[in-house]
């Protein structure tokens, strides 16, 4: 199964805020998806006794692929009184590759402010980070 998410008005962006109710995107398995163009914001994984992944994207996606190009991740996070991973993305199964993308006050508890990543394949160009 593939998926897109793109917003091209004559090169804007779409801005979707969680408004801290919850992460932004969980990607399953199999799935390949790409995400372009788009503000995620103030995504939120948050879990008071286990753990956390991915504020605004978890990606599970064993045998897929996530690709972001062009995005902004801003004021996402991963808290959790056991651990947090990946404040923007958390991507500890399948695939990632992320081009030409912001990410700005990004928190974790334990690992990954912006990008935390232990799957399989990467590739990650032309990122910028800002506290």
């Amino acid at each position: 199964m593939n998926f897109n998410v793109l917003y091209s008005n004559y090169g804007g962006t779409a801005t979707i805020d969680a408004q801290g109710n919850g992460p932004i995107f969980t990607i399953e398995n199999g799935v390949t998806v790409t995400l372009q163009n788009l503000i995620l914001e103030n995504g939120k994984a948050n879990n008071v006794v286990n753990t956390a992944f991915g504020g605004a994207i978890e990606n599970e996606c064993e045998n897929g692929l996530l690709t972001v190009k062009n995005c902004t991740f801003e004021d996402n996070t991963a808290n959790s009184s056991g651990c947090g991973y990946g404040g923007a993305i958390d991507s500890s199964e399948g695939s990632l590759n992320v081009y030409d993308s912001t990410f700005i006050s990004n928190t974790a508890t334990t690992n990954g402010g912006a990008i935390y990543a232990t799957g399989w394949l990467y590739t990650v160009t032309e990122l910028h980070f800002r506290r």
